[in-house]
């Protein structure tokens, strides 16, 4: 396991994901820990990034654990203000905090083609997203 401790963007790939950055074709296998004493709820973590606003992340799979946290915990992104497309979520989300989902722990974009077979635990969980908010699925599942 990665321990990771008092961090606000966390992504085994990227913490923080820019209007129009792009990951693509990703493959990321992983065990993270994450510890935090910080108390806002704005925190981010995924496998594949922490927080995408206004990015793509395509054709991804995040594989392996991320578990402890007390904000957002995604399989492929904490939080997701951008596009998600043709990605697989085999990791299993064990989110004690805020939100927690197979895909992104709050989704305030687009799905797109996704599809999740890990286990997702946690404060308003879901098998996609554990909060869709003014936002778009598409052709999402969680098997």
């Amino acid at each position: 396991f990665y321990n990771i401790v008092d961090q606000v963007f966390i992504g085994w790939g990227v913490g923080y994901l820019g209007n129009g950055a792009v990951i693509k074709d990703l493959t990321v296998d992983a065990n993270i820990s994450i510890v935090s004493t910080l108390s806002n709820t704005d925190k981010a973590a995924g496998i594949i990034a922490g927080y995408s606003n206004g990015a793509s992340i395509l054709n991804c799979t995040a594989k392996g654990t991320i578990k402890g946290y007390n904000g957002n915990t995604g399989g492929i992104v904490g939080y997701n203000n951008g596009t998600i497309e043709n990605c697989l979520s085999e990791a299993n989300v064990n989110g004690s905090g805020h939100n927690a989902g197979g895909i992104t722990g709050y989704n305030n974009n687009v799905i797109r083609d996704s599809y999740v077979t890990g286990t997702v635990s946690g404060k308003n969980a879901g098998g996609i997203a554990g909060v869709n908010a003014n936002a778009n699925l598409t052709a999402a599942q969680s098997l």
